[in-house]
C-alpha cells in the first residue's frame, strides 16, 4: 500500500530542469508535469538524483491515448511487473556482488494508487528505465524483448509532492 508522498522537489531545482530543456505542462496548478523531452533535462534530473536522498516517490506509467495506446495490454504487464519487481530495490541491489533480480508474478493491473511507491527516485528513474528499454529477457518479458528498436513503450512517470517527471520509453 502506497503512503501519503511527502518529498517535493525543490523549486529551484524544478527551474533549473526548466531552463535545460523540460516542457512544463501546468493543467493542474498545484501539480504541473516537467516532461524530460531532452538529453540535457535528462542528465541534470539524474545527476540532482545521484545527488540527493531524495526517497520514496510513486512511480507509475502510462501507454498513450487509451483507444490506441503504444503497446498491448499483455506488453503493459510486463511493464508493471518490471516495476512491481524494482519497488522495494535499493542501489546496492545493482551491484556486481549482488544476487540476480527475478521478476516479480506478472502485475494483471494497475495498482491501487496508480502506481508503485519506489524506496529511490533514483533506481526509478535510472534503472526501470534501463529495464524497460532493454528487457533482453525473451522468457519473462516477450514481448518487451520483441519490440524493435525506436518503437515507444510507455512515458514512466515520477510523482512528488509538487510536481510530476515524465520522461518517453523507447526500446533500444
Amino acid at each position: 500500500m502506497n503512503t501519503p508522498i511527502a518529498t517535493s522537489l525543490p523549486l529551484k531545482f524544478l527551474k533549473i530542469l526548466e531552463e535545460n530543456g523540460a516542457n512544463v505542462l501546468r493543467e493542474c496548478d498545484d501539480m504541473p508535469i516537467y516532461v524530460l523531452g531532452t538529453d540535457e533535462a535528462v542528465e541534470v534530473y539524474k545527476a540532482f538524483l545521484g545527488s540527493d536522498s531524495i526517497v520514496d516517490p510513486l512511480v507509475s506509467v502510462t501507454f498513450g491515448p487509451f483507444a490506441n495506446p503504444y503497446v498491448s495490454a499483455a506488453a503493459q504487464t510486463e511493464a508493471w511487473t518490471i516495476i512491481a519487481t524494482y519497488q522495494p530495490l535499493l542501489a546496492a541491489d545493482f551491484t556486481p556482488e549482488a544476487p540476480a533480480i527475478v521478476l516479480a508474478a506478472p502485475v494483471m493491473a494497475v495498482p491501487m494508487g496508480g502506481g508503485f511507491q519506489s524506496h529511490q527516485a533514483q533506481i526509478a528513474l535510472q534503472q526501470v528505465q534501463a529495464k524497460l528499454e532493454n528487457p533482453a529477457d525473451p522468457a519473462g518479458l516477450p514481448l518487451l524483448t520483441a519490440m524493435n528498436a525506436g518503437d515507444t513503450i510507455c512515458d514512466i512517470n515520477i510523482v512528488y509532492a509538487n510536481c510530476v517527471v515524465t520522461r518517453r520509453i523507447r526500446k533500444l
